[in-house]
């Protein structure tokens, strides 16, 4: 059993040391520009998904926008109309993040950087993925090697961690990606900038979903998109799905990918 924390936001966001202002925004320390917070709230917010939000640092002057009760498509879109800041890192509900996880994608400068989390229901691919072929429609295969890659070294470590820990990592070690799932996604101001609204958008009867419609907006308006495989967080469905599930399946099973991933026209 749980609370519903999204109903008591404001009074546990203000305990938090998040100010709130006249037009229901949190604002933290002063109103220098810099990151803005931004969380689709699809439901209930789970205990553990909302103190992971509180313990996670924040630079001075990070503001919080909130949408409750719409599709992603539409929250995500609400949240960067009201961007007042330099950065908006999106948070989803359903995920666990480590305390420095923001300020570790703030310290690459680029203008799109996600963290990692892995797939549920189903295989627990990571959620970082390249073309596999790009005409009319678009395959996308999942970068399960290059994360496995990555996190082999540390696989002895990873076992003691939770599903949300961050990784040492090098800027040589960020991958260049064609989609990623929008939960944990830092992205600059002149992204949105550059491109026409809506900025993320879902179709019905299609399997690619608003944030890999958002990728290959950020692609045709020239922007690189990486990912940090050193930052990894928890996905919550039944249960988390972690780095620990990704490592349990690689190593047993057959590896019967689930592909194509997804389709959309372009």
């Amino acid at each position: 059993m749980h609370y519903d924390h999204s109903a008591y936001f404001n009074k546990l966001a203000k305990a938090a040391g998040l100010n709130l202002r006249d037009n229901g925004d949190f604002v933290k320390g002063g109103e220098a520009r810099g990151v803005q917070i931004g969380i689709p709230l699809i439901g209930d917010m789970p205990d553990e998904i909302f103190y992971s939000f509180l313990s996670l640092m924040k630079p001075p002057g990070t503001k919080l926008t909130k949408v409750k009760g719409k599709g992603a498509d539409i929250a995500r879109n609400v949240i960067v109309e009201a961007l007042e800041k330099d950065w908006l890192f999106f948070m989803d509900s359903d995920q666990t993040f480590h305390p420095e996880t923001l300020t570790r994608l703030l310290s690459w400068d680029l203008p799109v950087v996600s963290g990692v989390y892995f797939k549920s229901p189903g295989q627990p691919v990571p959620h970082v993925y390249r073309y596999a072929w790009k005409d009319k429609e678009h395959l996308y295969l999942s970068l399960i090697n290059e994360i496995f890659q990555f996190l082999a070294p540390h696989k002895d470590k990873l076992k003691g961690e939770l599903p949300a820990t961050i990784l040492p990592a090098r800027r040589e070690d960020l991958l260049e990606v064609d989609g990623v799932g929008a939960g944990c996604l830092l992205v600059h101001r002149r992204v949105f900038e550059a491109i026409d609204p809506p900025w993320f958008k879902y179709s019905d009867g299609k399997t690619v979903g608003e944030d890999f419609d958002f990728c290959r907006k950020v692609q045709e308006a020239g922007f690189k998109i990486y990912c940090d495989p050193g930052v990894l967080c928890g996905h919550k469905q039944k249960d988390f799905i972690s780095h620990q599930h990704f490592f349990n399946w690689i190593t047993t099973a057959k590896k019967e990918i689930e592909y194509p991933y997804p389709w959309g026209e372009s």
